[in-house]
């Protein structure tokens, strides 16, 4: 967290390196019990992340027997010492280099080479091709039979229990804590008011939600907008609070990465210690929790805030406790649906309590929003990136990459130590589900969530807040666009880094798994649900797990560009036929034919029929994207209702009359207590109406009678979507050369010499402040005009101005963290 000075800000490192080395120790069974043991010299293996685990927990990083003397135990050392990293970091580049000497002199050098690689990016292209079909229409059933879900009723069936609040069941569906992470730098205020009030309009934001703005140091004036979104938002959540991550730490990069790292490290402790607060509270019978925790980790004095949740906030555990706390990463512009929290929290609630300690999280996506502002081939590549998102969520998927938004529980962030900072770690969401994977050794158990995540496509560093019609301003925003996603998707190729780090660890797992970090699980006890589903106690890979790993990540990271790659430079060599004519076995009119197991294989005509099936595929994947992003992004937040079966069911009563009661001691909230749960809805139905009708879209037959579980307020950008646009699909092969493979050979060339990559924060549209109707209890007009007076004029001073830009207003020495008090304001 953020203190005011330069003394209490050393003091709050000092206790974050405590924080730390509170979670040093290691844990490994030992004749059936649990014991500690401390990492050599307190160092870390070259090549290996540290990794750690917190005492108590029965979860946590086994080391496998001491090495002896043997040869084995000596080869083990070896291996587990090699510089395995700059080693591997090479490897996509060298690979890329020969594809390319391949394609070039293959068919004359190296015939048989040359056509056996060619049957293999064959296979990788029709695989790839056939998987994404089947994934598209996967989730374009189960995104409607999602929206049509009532989770909380799904829960009570599964669970016997009489309610969300009932404690009957070991994890009550309503004492899950959803602890969102939002990272944002440079974002515009308009599109952070945006993101929360999308938040805040979710029926169990003032119960559920604590909301974390996770911000830079490096942004001027960062600290600022922070306290003015909390003095805005401080009534619309259970918590919302702010951290500030501090710039050129030492061994980080710039990203997002870092500052995730930084934040969930933060909440982390944050969270215990507002449960201790709450407990304390609740025992002295005081309606009242501490805004700041004293001690050596935040450095504040504490401030008294009405809150009646006391008693709820107690009941989630002292501070050795988190199986109740949900980590939801997301960016600053993105927008969830309410169901995909509910639908989390029933995921979370019916596992055993070893599976939650191993538990991922992952929504599909979807660009809505501002797709018809930018450049048509930033248009396509994004779609065609959403589906390769979507290929991975199918349930029988073995691997299941998540992409830029996604949930792990804070027992298991807590167990890996939370977020990498290095170089690799560049792209956050894949690193992170890959040292989850590994760390488990493969028994993360990750559920698709299919409520799509609303995207916006990247803008230029052109982008006014109002259209500028003219040709030059259109030229000049297209331009900037197109330009801005090539160094996007640059940083996205970037992440063939990924596909090193997982060698690494694949490497050490199997050749050396004494000195491999990995979670070992205790069998501390299953739930009522969980009896017969238990986590497997295994220490070794579940099959196929790692073939299927890497199949996907070469996919994603290598093969698939040099299917592109090679195709290309042999397109441009039947151009130049004397080209090879002094080859060996060059013949314009040859016929290739591969031996495999002794059948004769013509590749060239494979490549034909391969080519024709992945035609097909594509135009299928296109139309049922289409219907899914039709869905997604307009129908379900039309269609959504409290259905007239469920609408005065007894769960629903239940539910609405444990709110009035909670929220009954303050006037404020009694107006929202007052408010029937179907008038919000219906509000939010009536604003997707009018979004569908604005833009003449009609619901699809199969649609129109649905039943769609309340969602929230939908994102106010809307781009749809018509028939006449199937027609851009088309464009898919030269997007692909802009945005995959000149950015493929880019990043992998320069990972030859380096891993580390400086890139500008992308383009994000604006929403355009008078047009957007904020659910926030106050206006920014009056947090600007109230500032000065929150704080006392003796407060320390800050170098980067205050909320409304005044260098000399003063600023406190203590954290700023907002616990959601006793009013509340409206979530429809």
């Amino acid at each position: 967290m953020r203190t005011g000075n330069a003394a209490t800000d050393s003091s709050g490192r000092a206790g974050h390196n405590a924080f730390k080395s509170k979670y040093t120790s290691i844990h490994m069974l030992k004749d059936g019990g649990l014991d500690t043991m401390k990492l050599e010299g307190g160092r870390d293996l070259p090549g290996l992340n540290s990794l750690a685990v917190r005492p108590g927990l029965g979860l946590g990083y086994a080391r496998g027997l001491a090495p002896n003397e043997s040869l084995g135990a000596l080869a083990g050392r070896v291996i587990a010492r090699m510089p395995w990293r700059p080693v591997l970091q090479r490897v996509p580049g060298v690979w890329l280099f020969c594809a390319m000497l391949l394609a070039v002199f293959g068919p004359s050098r190296a015939p048989i080479l040359y056509y056996a690689y060619t049957v293999y990016l064959n296979y990788v292209f029709l695989n790839n091709n056939v998987r994404t079909l089947f994934g598209i229409i996967h989730a374009y059933r189960e995104s409607v039979r999602h929206a049509t879900t009532d989770w909380l009723g799904q829960y009570l069936s599964k669970t016997g229990a009489s309610s969300g609040e009932d404690t009957s069941h070991d994890m009550p569906f309503d004492h899950i804590l959803h602890v969102v992470l939002i990272p944002a730098y440079m974002e515009d205020l308009d599109t952070l008011c945006e993101t929360l009030d999308v938040l805040a309009s979710h029926r169990r934001a003032l119960t559920q939600y604590r909301i974390c703005l996770a911000m830079e140091a490096s942004e001027p004036g960062s600290e600022s907008k922070a306290r003015m979104l909390l003095k805005m938002y401080t009534e619309s959540f259970f918590d919302i609070t702010y951290t500030i991550h501090p710039a050129n730490l030492p061994g980080e990069i710039r990203g997002k990465s870092s500052n995730v790292a930084w934040a969930s490290r933060q909440m982390a402790r944050y969270s215990a210690s507002a449960a201790a607060n709450a407990a304390a509270a609740a025992e002295e019978s005081i309606y009242g929790v501490s805004c700041c925790v004293e001690g050596d980790f935040f450095n504040a004095s504490t401030a008294e805030k009405s809150d009646p949740f006391n008693a709820k906030a107690a009941s989630y555990g002292n501070s050795t406790r988190h199986d109740h706390e949900i980590v939801t990463v997301m960016d600053a512009d993105s927008c969830f649906a309410e169901d995909y929290f509910t639908a989390v929290a029933y995921h979370y609630a019916v596992a055993s309590p070893e599976q939650r300690k191993i538990m991922m999280f992952m929504p599909s996506t979807v660009f809505d929003r501002n797709s018809d502002r930018v450049p048509i081939f930033v248009r396509v590549v994004d779609m065609y990136w959403s589906l390769g998102v979507i290929s991975n969520m199918f349930h029988d998927s073995k691997v299941k990459l998540p992409c830029s938004a996604y949930s792990v529980s804070m027992d298991l962030c807590i167990a890996v130590d939370f977020w990498d900072t290095g170089p690799e770690a560049l792209g956050e969401d894949l690193h992170m589900y890959l040292k989850c994977l590994f760390s488990t050794r493969g028994q993360l158990i990750t559920k698709s969530i299919f409520s799509a995540v609303s995207c916006c496509n990247i803008e230029g560093s052109y982008n006014p807040v109002g259209d500028d019609p003219s040709v030059t301003g259109r030229i000049r925003r297209w331009s900037s666009g197109f330009v801005a996603r090539y160094f996007q998707a640059r940083r996205h190729l970037w992440g063939s880094l990924d596909s090193c780090y997982a060698m690494r660890r694949a490497i050490i797992a199997t050749l050396a798994p004494e000195y491999d970090n990995y979670i070992q699980l205790k069998n501390a006890g299953v739930s009522k649900v969980g009896k017969d589903d238990n986590a497997v106690q295994s220490n070794t890979f579940a099959p196929g797990v790692l073939s299927v790993l890497f199949s996907r990540l070469i996919e994603a990271h290598i093969a698939m560009g040099q299917v592109g790659s090679v195709g290309l430079i042999r397109s441009i060599l039947s151009h130049f036929p004397d080209f090879e004519k002094h080859g060996e076995m060059h013949s314009s009119s040859q016929t290739p034919i591969l031996q495999v197991f002794g059948v004769p294989i013509n590749v060239q005509l494979m490549t034909t029929i391969v080519l024709s099936i992945c035609t097909v595929c594509n135009f299928l994947s296109a139309i049922y994207y289409e219907k899914y992003f039709k869905f997604v992004g307009f129908e379900r937040w039309a269609l959504q209702s409290v259905p007239s079966s469920k609408a005065n069911s007894p769960t629903n009563a239940l539910h609405r009359g444990e709110m009035k009661s909670k929220l009954s001691k303050s006037p404020a909230a009694a107006a929202v207590a007052s408010s029937d749960d179907a008038a919000c809805v219906a509000n939010n139905r009536l604003v997707g109406l009018a979004t569908m009708a604005k833009h003449g879209l009609k619901f699809s037959k199969d649609h129109e009678n649905l039943a769609v579980y309340p969602l929230g307020r939908r994102p106010q950008l809307s781009s749809p979507r018509y028939t006449i646009n199937l027609c851009e699909w088309i464009l898919i092969p030269y997007a692909a050369v802009f945005y995959f493979l000149i950015p493929q050979f880019n990043a992998q060339i320069c990972h030859l010499f380096t891993d580390r990559l400086d890139y500008k924060v992308a383009g994000k549209p604006h929403l355009g402040g008078a047009n957007n109707c904020s659910l926030a209890t106050l206006t920014m007009e009056e947090v600007v005009a109230s500032a000065k007076g929150m704080y006392p004029d003796d407060a320390p001073r800050q170098p980067n101005g205050d909320w409304n830009g005044d260098a000399d207003a003063p600023y406190p020495a203590e954290i700023v963290v907002a616990t959601h008090g006793s009013s509340g304001s409206s979530s429809c």
